[in-house]
């Protein structure tokens, strides 16, 4: 039987077959063309809410169904950019195979139903395509081909081929596909390079109308470019290059929501999840909604920096992070909550900061409408903080801190201000000669549109030493201070104004202004700092006097240029006294130390047994050495002027001149009675310090002028001229010349050995006297203090209404 040309007409449908054949010896029907054109038809009816499953268990093909051969079949549509030209075999009664522009099987198959223990019948197909053949079928405007455009230009991708192997039970199609292709993605100034190799799984539901989406078969690979790894370098910690993404639960779709299970993003031993993913489409009535637990766990290597100087320890500089957070976004609103992250690290080294066994967790929550809720918790142990170096020469001076414990707290929304608190406690920071046992700070203010902080807090130090020398330390117990500090984000300006006592005596203040520290205490009472002397010199107190200092200190590099005043100071060590004591020096802080320019330190008087008055001492400071350029001032009627002395423990020689000192007065020390002198004596003593002991040899005082010495009334005297008669020839004593050698021992032993040259005037003879002397002047002097101790003791309580 033979069809020259046939035409069927439907709604929407029409179908030209031409030179259709059969054969009734070989049971077949070949057509050598079938043409069908496709129009979509408008219609009223509403599509059905439900679609009902197809009941394939009674579809079988008669036995003696003619097998069909189609060589040219083309099918058009409104719907479809160009026809689909195929050729149709029936191999099998049961099977077709297409080829042409598709490549496809379809069969209609007995499959066993393991649920239901029986089998039922499904259709299968196989089919081969490319993206590029879909793309080019499907008519698309011109907005969704430039959103699809990083995509289609992907040709790899868009011409890999698809191998899909599709089976239908009349209420489920299940399909599964085969790929494999790499595809690059740029966005500038990056790139990512993705190769895709595995297997596609969906399931579509009639009944459920759900969609299941397998891609636990589906390996994917991305590696990103350089150029955006490095795209944010102020990042501490290196980005990863190289990672793969894993499903590995299949995803499930409706109508209504989209489930992922979990998603994880993998490089070596890091790893992102987003689990119990959950996404509600949009609707008119509400917006899209996600929400999804996120999870990260890994190791971050942190960039090796010496920026700031080289750091003294090795650090492994690996952060092991532990992150966990829940994700929401309704419409445009998004919020994060219950944020638990935690990072641990065995050393750190990072710019200018290292530590080790450090620790952080940072806990809250994040959201556009309700803002921040965070609190951060921070302990490190061996930390240590390295200054940019002011230059190549001079290596800065870290500062070390044993242990390290952080508190803060962010609160607020960014548009309305955020509120934070801090507090801090820090052990043992020491910082060259300077160590500090425990500082503990309080801190809270206000963040203004992530622009400006205000902040205003407390301080409270616990234990400060500073060393002067191998064994010298300066000590203060406590100090305290109050903080008022305004920052401004954008320009990193500061502002800062602090208000410190120490040992609850002395009062600073600071102000700061950018890395410039204005250093004022005013009018400070000099027995305000006693319990700091004490610490440092015991045997001495301060009395009286007032005490100014201003200056500027440089954060940058650590120095401090201002000026010192004392007035009115008086002070006593042991049972020396002095008073009227005034200075005023210009002083200087730097990486070398303390320095003190020239000046000079006046005293009205000393009382070491001996009236001092008139002093004046020039002194300066060199890299905190002190040193005395030179003393002077009036003593026993005369003066006295030392030389060049520096007060540490070096060895050194130095000069003692005295001038004019009146004999009278120095007799008048040995308070003998009935021995009456005139004249004065001047002289060289040279002093030299040896260990740390001060010696005297070969000094020479001679006197200045003619002299007398009477003697009357003496009981020593006296007793001693009865067994030398020749010693009353000193009893009137008219000398021409007096001279003596001095030595001083370091216990202060004092040696005299005396040379007279005179006359007696009532005897006329002429007198050639020597005599030795020894003395403890430390004892002396003692006495003499304690002599006029008690005296004016005495005299107190008798002007206070009579002795008790």
């Amino acid at each position: 039987m033979h069809i020259e040309k046939a035409c069927i007409h439907l709604p929407g449908l029409k179908v030209d077959i031409h030179n259709a054949h059969f054969s009734h010896k070989k049971n077949s029907v070949s057509i050598a063309l079938l043409k069908v054109a496709h129009t979509t038809q408008k219609s009223t009816d509403e599509s059905p809410s439900l679609i009902s499953p197809v009941d394939l268990h009674q579809w079988h093909l008669p036995a003696n169904l003619p097998r069909i051969r189609i060589d040219k079949a083309s099918f058009n549509s409104d719907q479809i950019n160009h026809p689909i030209h195929v050729s149709l075999q029936q191999p099998t009664p049961h099977s077709v195979t297409l080829t042409g522009d598709l490549q496809a099987t379809l069969a209609l198959n007995k499959k066993n139903d393991a649920k239901a223990d029986k089998s039922k019948t499904v259709i299968e197909g196989d089919i081969s395509w490319t993206l590029s053949d879909v793309v080019d079928l499907i008519p698309l405007d011109t907005k969704k081909l430039a959103s699809l455009e990083p995509v289609l230009n992907q040709h790899v991708l868009m011409n890999a081929p698809i191998h899909s192997h599709i089976l239908f039970d009349g209420a489920v199609i299940t399909s599964n596909h085969q790929l494999s292709s790499h595809f690059v993605y740029a966005f500038e100034p990056c790139s990512i390079r993705s190769r895709v190799n595995g297997q596609i799984g969906i399931d579509v539901s009639l009944i459920s109308q759900s969609i299941d989406l397998d891609l636990t078969k589906l390996h994917t690979q991305a590696e990103l470019n350089k150029e955006c790894t490095t795209l944010y370098p102020q990042l501490p910690f290196e980005l990863p290059n190289e990672f793969s993404l894993e499903i590995p639960e299949p995803i499930r779709v409706n109508l209504q929501t989209v489930i992922i299970p979990s998603f994880l993003i993998n490089h070596d031993d890091n790893r992102l999840m987003l689990a119990e993913s959950r996404i509600v489409l949009a609707n008119a009535q509400q917006p899209i909604q996600i929400s999804t637990h996120v999870s990260l766990e890994g190791l971050l290597q942190l960039k090796s920096n010496e920026k700031y100087g080289k750091v003294k320890e090795s650090a492994a500089n690996t952060l092991a992070l532990t992150s966990r957070s829940e994700l929401s976004l309704v419409g445009q609103k998004w919020s994060l909550e219950n944020i638990d992250i935690a990072l641990k690290a065995e050393g750190i080294s990072q710019y200018n900061l290292s530590a080790k066994a450090l620790s952080a967790n940072i806990q809250g929550a994040i959201s556009e409408s309700d803002g921040v809720e965070l609190t951060l918790d921070v302990q490190a142990k061996n930390a240590a903080y390295y200054p940019a170096p002011t230059s190549s020469d001079v290596e800065p001076v870290p500062i070390t801190i044993k242990t390290v414990e952080a508190d803060i707290t962010l609160l607020g929304h960014h548009e309305q201000g955020l509120t934070t608190s801090l507090s801090t406690h820090l052990t043992q920071v020491k910082r060259d000669t300077l160590l500090v046992n425990k500082l503990n700070n309080q801190m809270s203010g206000k963040i203004n549109q992530l622009r400006k902080i205000d902040l205003t807090g407390s301080s409270r130090i616990n234990g400060i030493a500073v060393n002067l020398s191998e064994d010298r330390y300066l000590t203060f117990a406590t100090l305290s201070a109050e903080h008022t500090i305004e920052a401004a984000i954008q320009d990193k300006s500061l502002v800062s104004q602090h208000e410190l006592t120490i040992d609850q005596a002395i009062h600073l203040h600071i102000q700061q202004q950018q890395q410039t520290l204005t250093v004022s205490a005013e009018q400070q009472a000099i027995s305000n700092f006693q319990s700091v002397m004490s610490r440092f010199m015991p045997e001495l107190t301060l009395q009286e006097g007032t005490l100014d200092l201003k200056g500027l200190f440089q954060l940058q590099n650590a120095t401090f240029d201002g000026k010192i005043a004392l007035a009115n100071g008086a002070l006593k060590y042991q049972e020396y006294t002095a008073k009227g004591a005034a200075t005023t020096a210009h002083i200087q802080l730097n990486s070398a130390g303390l320095q003190l320019e020239k000046s000079t330190l006046h005293i009205e008087s000393v009382n070491a047994g001996v009236p001092i008055e008139n002093i004046e001492i020039e002194y300066a400071l060199h890299n905190s050495k002190a040193k005395i350029n030179h003393a002077g001032g009036d003593v026993l009627g005369g003066t006295f002027n030392v030389g060049e002395l520096w007060l540490d423990k070096r060895n050194q020689d130095t000069q003692v001149r005295v001038k004019d000192i009146s004999l009278a007065k120095a007799v008048a020390l040995q308070q003998q009675s009935g021995i009456e002198v005139t004249g004065s004596v001047s002289g060289i003593l040279p002093m030299s310090i040896d260990n740390n002991e001060v010696h005297i040899d070969d000094g020479l005082l001679k006197s200045q002028g003619p002299g007398t010495l009477k003697i009357d009334g003496n009981p020593a005297f006296d007793s001693i001229a009865e067994q030398q008669s020749e010693l009353n020839y000193l009893r009137d004593l008219q000398f021409e010349q007096l001279s003596s050698n001095v030595t001083l021992h370091s216990d202060g032993l004092l040696l005299l050995d005396f040379a007279i040259l005179g006359k007696n005037p009532n005897q006329q003879q002429a007198v050639n006297f020597n005599y030795h002397h020894e003395e403890n002047v430390l004892t002396l002097l003692r006495s003499l203090r304690l002599t006029d101790s008690v005296q004016n003791q005495i005299e107190h309580k008798i002007k206070q209404g009579g002795v008790q």
